[in-house]
């Protein structure tokens, strides 16, 4: 290896560096030419994403110049742009109300909650969904700003801190901020001058996501994560409540306002542990499986409350329920909801562990019969497959719990189909034969297993005469 000492002369100062020749015959231009590279792609194995200047994941790249870009459309230097204006508790004073991302107007996003009484005034150019006349949380197309009409200064936003004040414009101004963790990366969508949320506090309980939840799926190391943490002002753009599985090991995540972030420090957590699991749901390709969503949904609730990043409480089951599906107020038909309430009721019976969870990620066999469950689980397909999959997971025969935990009511037996020789389970109430119950009395009529087409059934014989009780088991 031999060093030569370059010397050059910049008005009358002297600058010496050094030039290392190797003997593979690396000169001054191939050494020139690789800074040159260096210099072009400063982001190493990212990607350089000029809007926002950071070194972005390939995927992560993709979805911001594919999705988020073109949604959250903004402008440096445009002018005249469209104000609608709406009323609040009938006010007269007028107050503006104008987002910025990274600096330029934000021209597609979501009003904040409102905590007054509100009448769309006027919108000449059509900047809100049509025929809008209340203002409560609309989406704002094509400008950046809002003009409120209010009777005084004041608070008028549910989860945020902004003061509108008479004759003054409040502008919001966010940017984006990367953080970079142990196993993943999260790009915050934040207010620079007070970001109301501890940027690195959050990313490394992401880390911890990762960790417990891919050990809880029985993997050899956490799967990557991306998560994108946006208030709903901008998160809302993207539908729903801004809480997504994207794909690519990338989350949305929401944390409302930074008044709402404040009050729930752990909001980003508690979405992200669930979204997480979607994530592993896709990489286990548990698809394959099952697909019906409130079964999907009550487990990513459910790795979520066991791993100790929510609790029944924060997702609206925190009381003991009693047989039957439903949430607190008495509906469970939406999937979350309906999904939270199976698994909610097998933790009251104590049936969640480890090794439960463990099964969960690595299934055997197909359930297609979930997407036929409803919240009165009436029918016979759902009820099938739902046993079968809870027996496999739990290791037990599980056939009792769904009918005294799930049902709210015992199912009903036709007497007149109870007769020797015949199958006393109707139809509808027929399920699959995992081991003989318990002998029938006091007709001491035998239990025993049979098949049909290929599949094994729950068969009772009963004497003559002689009807199955509610429980199956006694013929009386």
């Amino acid at each position: 290896m031999r060093v030569i000492a370059v010397t050059t002369i910049f008005l009358g100062v002297i600058a010496v560096s050094f030039v290392v020749f190797f003997s593979g015959g690396i000169g001054l231009a191939e050494l020139i030419n690789m800074n040159a590279k260096k210099s072009a792609n400063p982001c190493g194995k990212l990607v350089l994403d000029t809007e926002t200047g950071l070194c972005m994941e390939q995927s992560v790249w993709d979805l911001f110049n594919n999705v988020i870009h073109p949604n959250l459309q903004t402008c440096a230097d445009c002018s005249n742009l469209p104000v609608p204006v709406i009323s609040l508790n009938n006010g007269t004073q007028t107050s503006t109300f104008a987002v910025y991302l990274s600096g330029r107007k934000l021209l597609d996003w979501v009003t904040p909650g409102l905590t007054a009484d509100s009448i769309v005034q006027s919108d000449s150019g059509n900047v809100l969904p049509p025929g809008s006349t209340s203002a409560q949380i609309l989406r704002v197309t094509g400008t950046n700003s809002i003009r409120y009409l209010i009777p005084s200064e004041g608070q008028y936003f549910q989860n945020r801190y902004e003061v509108l004040s008479p004759q003054k414009t409040t502008e919001v101004h966010y940017d984006i901020v990367k953080k970079t963790g142990v196993y993943g990366s999260a790009y915050f969508f934040v207010q620079a001058a007070q970001p109301h949320v501890d940027m690195d506090a959050v990313t490394r309980s992401f880390d911890a996501i990762a960790l417990s939840e891919s050990r809880l799926a029985n993997l050899s190391k956490p799967d990557p994560y991306y998560v994108l943490a946006m208030p709903y002002l901008i998160g809302g753009v993207f539908g729903g409540e801004g809480d997504f599985y994207v794909g690519n090991h990338i989350l949305e995540a929401n944390f409302g306002g930074e008044k709402y972030s404040d009050m729930f420090p752990t909001v980003l957590t508690q979405e992200a542990s669930h979204e997480y699991v979607h994530d592993l749901q896709d990489k286990m390709n548990l698809e394959a499986s099952y697909t019906a969503s409130f079964w999907v949904e009550g487990m990513a609730d459910a790795v979520s409350i066991f791993s100790g990043f929510r609790t029944w409480n924060d997702v609206g089951f925190g009381t003991v329920l009693e047989p039957g599906c439903s949430d607190e107020n008495g509906n469970a038909s939406e999937p979350h909801s309906l999904g939270r309430c199976v698994f909610k009721h097998l933790d009251q019976e104590h049936y969640l562990t480890a090794d439960f969870f463990r099964r969960l990620f690595h299934p055997q066999g197909q359930y297609p019969g979930l997407n036929s469950c409803t919240s009165d689980f009436s029918d016979p397909t759902c009820i099938s497959d739902l046993t079968k999959l809870l027996t496999f997971l739990t290791g037990k025969d599980m056939r009792t719990f769904v009918q005294t935990a799930l049902l709210k009511a015992p199912p009903t037996i036709d007497p007149s189909k109870c007769k020797l020789g015949a199958e006393c389970l109707p139809q509808s109430q027929i399920e699959p034969c995992f081991t003989p119950p318990k002998k029938c009395s006091p007709a001491k009529t035998s239990v025993k297993c049979g098949t049909n087409n290929g599949e094994t059934y729950l068969c009772q014989e009963c004497k003559k005469g002689s009807f199955l009780d509610s429980s199956h088991h006694h013929c009386e």
